[in-house]
């Protein structure tokens, strides 16, 4: 059944429902996008990693797919979604990367499977790791000396060959280059990677910037996660787009030179204006609004609001004098790009805006969407010029020629049209047999339109005669295409193998492979710089950065990350060790990053004896990893759960190890000869928290289900159920130092801090918070207990259960809460990709 999409906005939800179960795609891309901001809050809270959250949000639209037709209660859709969503984030993390054909139950057959030769196989690893970042973090003028001689061992008269200076020159800076390792790093590099001590000292942080640390923090760690970057006209400035705000960067020092701090969400976008003195950011989720900076001094210059849903869209006329926006609230603005006032609202488009362009002298703006044509507007007035049906579904991309008189688009339909800019005429469609176009750029002379298609194939077609001018077929799985500067070259990205590709526009052959040479091997988004003499790509984590003529990694931006997931101090309170998939372990007193473990498999959470030396990590690949605190060495390996692991909890005397999986079991290990002691099952919706008595006799879990179960340590034996009667999940557990209360949190934040009586199982008090309860700690001395909230954290007092204090400063659910062990600083880890640390004193 065919359906105008142009109408499917008036209709109600039960009418929508029934068109998409006969199966119609337009009404089917309607419903996803009325219904998937109530459900992406679950989706950012239950997922790990922002791109996980993408991930899941598709596996949800694809059972809805799949299922609706059995759908017989329409007006149940809302609780059914919900359920598809909710088991869709168990499913996305309870599948585990390999296969194990063996659950591991006694002594003996453990260490059968414990891989002896880990610990020997790791410390080389993270060895060359901390060589490279030493390497990383020298400055610019003999870094590349430093990569030669350390990293790929060439000799002295080979590097003043290749960087064709002086061998007295080369031996001069390699002084120069110990000296600084001495002195900065406390390091001593051998050639080969070799490093003699492995504490590395990371470059300088955010600290010294205005709104980097909130009010009663003490120090904040790391710089949030990157979502795209933007390089200034002139190439000499790199404005990044993170969750905590803008890093401004100086391109020839590698210095941070600002942070700009307004959004009160993540920044999905950055756009110079054509003469690089301004900056304009926006958000692509809740915060509604533009923002424009002075690009060197980094002043707000304006807050433009007006949109009331999310902002698909940001460019600058040519002059620089305008900025056009488009939305899901289906309309495009126009705004004054020096003093950010609105200039005027184009409505017509009968649903979201997801593509703008100006043409080349400013007069007229091209917009497409979600409602199937392109529309050409007079800037200077507003009135509506044209409007043409283009593609299918969506317009995806539009792109003028430089002479103003083609526009190319590409849209749902998969096709890549070109049009008359004047009149809306079609000129011609480019071929190209594809199921699937998922991205198209076109040249800067506009002679050249290429497109990448899902079957791993690139197209180049003439503009103005149609012909295909190369056809690529390559073992890779394409993302985007994107021309350099002067057109002779185009790249594309591999997002799964972190590489970016380089090839030559007239024949078609390969030139270069650029490759992300870290933990994550993706590519989030590059760009070419201004002269194309530079590649730039981010996996989320670090911007990398290549010469385009030689390939040569020329160095690296560090100190983002994923979100952080757990947080724990060290026992004696020096450290702090945080978890994004890695581990980060961070100095309090210094501030610095002391180490970072970084294992093939993702770690999920972490926990310290109490005697401070084993950390044990859970991980995503069914193990438990042991270091030792003091060499950093990993030291043995814990094999049996069969999924990922989602908590490790030693017990108060560090006697005992607890684990839980997403396989529905705990494990109770003897971490000092690693043997399997105990297996507990009883929960039917995998693990999501541990925690022991404080004296160790009894074992606290939560799960998927909602219920809390209790058990004794010693000999597995369930002691009692605690069951609230919901079907949402409890999150967190915490007991308190006394062991007579049991606080949780659950429902991803929802249900507030529930207190349970131990002994009874009776409730005695909930809490519900505004701000919603993601996480909940006692303090030591049981006085005070912390929950995490989104984006703040609340001190109360225990025996009131009054609130006593409130921080903000993080964006998002703050998933771990830690008191230190002096009592005097709390720690928290959000989803923003940060680590606060709270004065609790004042």
């Amino acid at each position: 059944m065919d359906t105008d999409l142009m109408t499917l906005s008036d209709l109600q939800d039960d009418a929508l429902i029934r068109l998409v179960q006969n199966r119609d795609e337009a009404a089917f891309a309607e419903l996803m996008s009325r219904h998937t901001p109530k459900i992406w809050g679950i989706i950012v809270t239950k997922s790990r990693q922002h791109r996980d959250a993408e991930e899941i949000l598709m596996n949800v639209w694809m059972a809805v797919w799949e299922n609706i037709e059995g759908l017989r209660k329409i007006d149940s859709f809302r609780t059914w979604l919900r359920r598809v969503t909710l088991n869709a984030c168990r499913r996305y993390y309870s599948s585990h990367r390999r296969s194990r054909d063996v659950i591991l139950q006694s002594h003996e057959e453990l260490f059968e499977y414990i891989d002896r030769t880990a610990p020997s196989r790791y410390r080389e690893t993270q060895l060359h790791q901390d060589a490279r970042e030493a390497v990383e973090h020298l400055p610019q003028r003999v870094r590349s000396i430093a990569r030669l001689y350390y990293l790929e061992s060439w000799n002295v008269n080979d590097i003043a060959d290749q960087l064709n200076i002086a061998i007295g020159t080369v031996k001069t800076r390699l002084v120069e280059i110990r000296k600084i390792l001495r002195k900065e790093f406390s390091v001593e590099l051998q050639q080969g990677n070799v490093m003699q001590v492995e504490s590395v000292k990371t470059q300088k942080r955010g600290n010294y910037f205005e709104g980097y640390l909130p009010k009663g923090a003490l120090a904040r760690f790391g710089k949030g996660y990157i979502f795209n970057f933007a390089y200034s006209p002139d190439g000499t400035r790199l404005a990044v787009g993170s969750t905590i705000g803008i890093w401004f960067y100086d391109t020839q020092t590698d210095e941070e030179i600002n942070l700009l701090k307004g959004h009160s969400y993540y920044v999905s976008g950055v756009v110079f204006s054509p003469n690089g003195k301004t900056l304009a950011s926006f958000s692509s989720w809740s915060d509604h609004t533009i923002r424009i900076w002075d690009a060197v001094t980094g002043e707000s210059k304006g807050v433009l609001t007006g949109h009331t849903d999310e902002i698909y869209c940001l460019v600058f006329s040519p002059d620089g004098k305008m900025l056009a926006s488009g939305s899901k609230d289906n309309t495009l603005r126009l705004w004054n790009a020096m003093t950010g006032e609105q200039n005027m609202t184009l409505d017509g488009h009968k649903n979201q805006v997801k593509t703008l362009a100006f043409n080349p002298d400013g007069s007229t703006l091209a917009s497409g969407g979600s409602d199937e044509v392109i529309r050409i507007w007079n800037v200077s007035t507003g009135d509506l010029l044209l409007t043409f049906a283009a593609h299918a579904n969506t317009i995806d991309s539009l792109m003028y020629s430089p002479d103003g008189k083609m526009l190319a688009s590409h849209g749902g339909d998969n096709n890549v049209c070109l049009w008359d800019a004047y009149t809306g005429e079609f000129l011609r469609l480019f071929k190209s047999n594809a199921k699937e176009i998922k991205s198209i750029d076109l040249s800067k002379d506009g002679s050249t339109l290429a497109g990448v298609d899902n079957g791993n194939t690139l197209h180049l077609w003439n503009t103005r005669s149609g012909e295909k001018l190369q056809t690529i077929r390559w073992n890779q799985k394409f993302g985007s295409v994107q021309f350099s500067p002067d057109g002779k070259t185009f790249a594309c990205d591999d997002d799964s193998k972190g590489t970016v590709f380089l090839f030559d526009t007239n024949s078609g052959y390969l030139i270069h492979e650029f490759k992300i040479d870290g933990k994550r091997e993706r590519v989030n988004y590059y760009r070419f710089s201004p002269d194309g003499k530079t590649l730039a790509a981010s996996n989320g984590f670090e911007i990398y950065f290549w010469n385009v003529n030689t390939a040569e990694h020329i160095k690296t931006i560090t100190g983002y990350s994923e979100v952080v997931g757990a947080i724990e101090y060290s026992p004696n309170g020096n450290t702090v060790a945080s978890v994004d998939g890695s581990v980060r372990v961070w100095d309090v007193k210094t501030q610095k990053l002391l180490k970072t473990i970084a294992p093939e498999s993702s770690i999920r959470s972490i926990s310290y004896s109490p005697d401070g030396e084993p950390l044990a990590c859970g991980t995503h690949d069914n193990t438990i990893l042991l270091f030792d605190v003091a060499t950093w060495e990993h030291v043995a390996t814990l094999e049996g759960h069969t999924k990922g692991l989602s908590c490790v909890k030693y017990s108060p005397d560090g006697n005992t190890l607890a684990s839980g999986s997403w396989d529905n079991t705990i494990r109770i290990w003897n971490p000092n000869s690693g043997e399997l002691l105990n297996t507990l099952t009883g929960h039917p919706d995998g693990i999501h928290d541990l925690v022991f008595s404080p004296n160790g006799s009894t074992l606290a879990s939560c799960g998927g289900e909602g219920t809390i179960r209790f058990w004794d340590v010693v000999t597995g034996k369930h002691i009692r159920t605690i069951d609230p009667k919901s079907e949402n999940s409890i999150d967190s557990v915490a007991y308190s130092p006394d062991g007579k209360i049991l606080a949780c949190t659950g429902d991803n934040g929802a249900d507030g801090i529930r207190f349970w009586d131990v002994s009874t199982g009776e409730l005695l008090k909930t809490i519900d918070v505004d701000a919603g309860a993601f996480s909940v700690v006692y303090s030591s001395d049981g006085s005070t207990f912390a929950s995490g909230g989104m984006g703040e954290l609340s001190i109360w007092d225990a025996k009131t259960y009054d609130i006593v204090k409130t921080f903000t400063g993080h964006i998002d659910p703050v998933y771990s809460v830690a008191y230190s062990p002096d009592g005097k600083t709390l720690a928290s880890g959000c989803r923003d990709s940060t680590v606060i640390l709270w004065d609790l004193t004042d």
